[in-house]
């Protein structure tokens, strides 16, 4: 049976992993690749109780990931995550300032300039990742991480090279809907209140994420759908705008070790079974 693999774009390589197991590959200073992998320390997200709780199942997932990245950090120290870049962090830092600006308290608005606002806030929040991807190797590794695993999931055997960078269950698919219904939240609660209670934004960007993850998960059942195309399509676009690159030979090959390693790791190969450098 297939695995359903997930994966994650490093600035300098890419991680990969199933309900149970991860694995990670970077290309070191020296131009060597360096791969680790093992057992996931928590999956909170696997339990069968957690995966029936809707509205649950999201935000476990979310913790399950930061877990992972440290785990992923701890073991393999070469990594270079992207939210250790000197450059994101600024823009993080300058996309928080204006943020705050625009929701500072102030006169009772209408309805339309406080949809403005956040439209604006929405449109913000996403700067930061666009500056991640704009000149830097994250953009390859994230179409090579994609390539690696369509190749996989290929029934007719295609190799790695002329898969699609894009891929339907890439995280991107998450930015449409999650902005969507944090326009809606905010909107709620600054027409609630003039200063809204401490909490109430992240409260409200929890429960955005949580819904989101349950809109992805109705999508999944409805391939081809008139309802899935359109929910997709802001997904798709953000990929092969910025989001994904097409990667070099080299950098594929990174990403092929990280899947051979996860192959392993689940009993699919024994080792040099996947052929980083298939056509």
């Amino acid at each position: 049976m297939t695995l359903k693999i997930g994966g994650m774009a490093l600035e300098n390589g890419v991680m990969f992993q199933t309900q149970r197991h991860w694995s990670a590959a970077v290309r070191d200073k020296n131009g060597f690749i360096e791969v680790a992998g093992g057992r996931k320390d928590v999956a909170l997200a696997a339990r069968p109780e957690a995966e029936s709780l809707p509205l649950v199942r999201g935000p476990l997932r979310m913790v399950d990931a930061v877990v992972l990245l440290a785990q992923v950090r701890r073991n393999l120290p070469d990594a270079r995550l992207p939210l250790e870049s000197p450059v994101l962090l600024g823009a993080v830092a300058l996309s928080t300032a204006a943020i705050s600006l625009l929701r500072r308290p102030r006169a009772r608005e209408g309805l339309v300039a406080t949809l403005a606002v956040e439209a604006a806030v929405a449109a913000l929040s996403l700067a930061p990742a666009v500056v991640a991807l704009r000149g830097s190797s994250l953009a390859a590794y994230h179409g090579a991480e994609h390539k690696s695993i369509g190749a996989y999931e290929d029934t007719s055997g295609g190799g790695a090279a002329g898969a699609s960078k894009e891929h339907e269950r890439c995280g991107s698919n998450l930015v449409a809907p999650l902005l969507a219904l944090d326009v809606l939240g905010s909107l709620v609660v600054r027409r609630a209140f003039r200063r809204p209670p401490a909490g109430a934004r992240v409260a409200t960007g929890l429960l955005s994420f949580a819904g989101a993850f349950e809109i992805l998960r109705w999508v999944s059942r409805r391939p081809g759908s008139r309802a899935a195309r359109w929910i997709m399509a802001p997904g798709v676009l953000l990929q092969k705008a910025f989001a994904t690159r097409e990667p070099s030979s080299a950098q594929l090959e990174v990403a092929q070790s990280a899947l051979q390693r996860l192959l392993e790791l689940e009993g699919e190969f024994g080792e040099g079974d996947l052929n980083p450098a298939t056509p």
